[in-house]
């Protein structure tokens, strides 16, 4: 029955809450989300094979496993929680000591009575959780053990509780009750909590759950700052290069381009860069092409192309690393180098500026990259492309932040946003595609929130394409679009 699905007794919820529902393991909920790798494996014996050693690699065994954090972010409607929780006795038996409780601050015996109402299943009484003064949700859990898994349900709240509160919590606690009834053990990655009735919508505001530490990385100005840099300000006719699908971005049309460009450099490639071959071949240019993950060179480019390849990566400073490749599974050397270093090695490191345009899909380095490299650096080139990756989820960790911040204020000095697309092959937003363009060449005027452009494609094509948009549900609680760089 709707009642016996979720029996919680006021003792057993508040006893069995604070040594059950314990931060502990994913400081990144998409440490193993693409499934090549689950908890169990790379928190256990095959830890090597999961984390590359190479400084700077923000996938580390520390912070996927055991960073013992629960940040949280409130976005309108929608709150976000990266939990590190356990779920299941076994799980609390074995990882307890790296554990800390999560305590909620909100309801009492009344929350009995809300959490009542709760169904797994997804059904609710929207009249009876009104009549009590309750606020409803929607909840969307995911966990892992040896697999992915997705819970869908419904939550009547108290309306004292904050959204945060409920998202890192209530909903835990209700998942957590009906999957020792269950017998299931595992850990809780995410939670994405939708506020359907019963409250308002809350400006954007990030934090911490738990203890003394609960502290936000950012005032809430500086977060609405960082989340305004995304707004496009800079005009120019559009033009896809790249192909169709995954590779394939809008740059501004680069065909009769005065002065003509000198180069293109494209980091990050596989076998076929489309990319490169398609702005080599615009630019009657040569293509520099980076990479230092691949076994074997990428084609080369067909004339008038003009391609030479790089068995080298990118990053903020240079260091020599041996990792672990995940195609082959074997150990490799790799070797890292700087922006203004493959500048001056390819002789261009004392050009005029504006001749050069780039790409960068660096797997997370690029913040490091960009927030450190030099004005006069970045100024050579004209264009850049970048695919951000966790820009916006992991603002909730004051480590992740300060690198994030420090790209995007580095960056906007001498460039304006022309362009941005959702990469659809990543979960939720987690990749998005911003383009760039130097305010020496291009017009910055008034600025507003990115729409989607007719020629965007879905780099899935088996998804429908995500409207950038729905990116952005905050916008209603940020000022209206301004004037560049007012």
């Amino acid at each position: 029955s709707f009642d016996g699905l979720i029996v919680l007794l006021l003792r057993e919820f508040m006893a069995d809450l604070p040594p059950s529902i314990l931060a502990h393991g994913f400081g990144n909920p998409f440490c193993f989300g693409d499934g090549d790798f689950t908890f169990a494996q790379c928190c256990g014996d095959k830890a090597s094979e999961c984390f590359p050693a190479a400084q700077g690699n923000p996938y580390t065994h520390e912070a996927c496993c055991y960073s013992g954090t629960t940040p949280w972010m409130v976005q309108g409607l929608q709150t976000i929680v990266l939990m590190n929780v356990l779920l299941g006795a076994a799980w609390r038996r074995s990882h307890g000591s790296r554990s800390t409780a999560i305590v909620p601050q909100c309801g009492g015996k009344v929350q009995r009575e809300y959490l009542h109402m709760s169904d797994l299943t997804g059904r609710w009484d929207r009249d009876a959780c009104l009549a009590i003064g309750g606020a409803g949700y929607t909840v969307e859990a995911a966990w892992s053990n040896k697999e992915h898994h997705t819970e869908r349900f419904n939550l009547c709240a108290e309306k004292s509780c904050s959204l945060e509160e409920v998202a890192s919590s209530l909903a835990p606690a209700l998942l957590q009750h009906q999957m020792r009834e269950e017998w299931l053990a595992g850990i809780l990655q995410k939670v994405t909590l939708t506020l359907r009735f019963g409250a308002s919508a809350s400006p954007v505001r990030v934090g911490m759950a738990g203890g003394a530490a609960a502290r936000p990385p950012a005032r809430p100005e500086e977060l609405e700052a960082y989340l305004r840099a995304f707004q496009v300000c800079g005009l120019c006719k559009l033009a896809r290069y790249g192909g169709d699908n995954d590779g394939g971005y809008l740059m501004c049309d680069v065909d009769g381009a005065a002065p003509p460009y000198l180069a293109a450099y494209s980091y990050g490639v596989d076998e076929a860069d489309v990319w490169g071959w398609e702005m080599s071949r615009a630019i009657r240019g040569v293509v520099h092409q980076y990479d230092c993950t691949l076994e074997e060179k990428p084609r080369p480019c067909q004339k008038p192309c003009s391609s030479v390849f790089h068995d080298e990566c990118l990053a903020r400073r240079l260091w020599n690393t041996t990792e672990v490749n995940s195609r082959d599974g074997l150990r490799h050397f790799m070797s890292y180098g700087t922006l203004a270093g493959h500048l001056e090695a390819n002789g261009h490191g004392a050009i005029a500026d504006g001749l050069l345009i780039l790409k960068l899909d660096i797997e997370g380095y690029e913040w490091g990259v960009l927030g450190s490299a030099s004005l006069g650096t970045l100024k050579k080139f004209r264009q850049i492309v970048v695919e951000f990756h966790y820009p916006l989820l992991e603002l909730m960790d004051a480590a992740s932040w300060a690198p994030r911040n420090a790209a995007m204020r580095n960056v906007l000095e001498a460039f304006a946003v022309v362009h941005v697309h959702v990469n659809n092959g990543c979960p939720d937003g987690t990749c998005i595609e911003v383009t760039f363009a130097n305010r020496d060449f291009f017009r910055a005027d008034w600025c507003a929130w990115p729409r989607r452009h007719s020629l965007d494609q879905p780099n899935s094509a088996t998804r429908p394409d995500q409207d950038v948009a729905g990116l952005f549900p905050w916008i209603a609680n940020l000022p209206a679009p301004r004037k560049a760089h007012a």
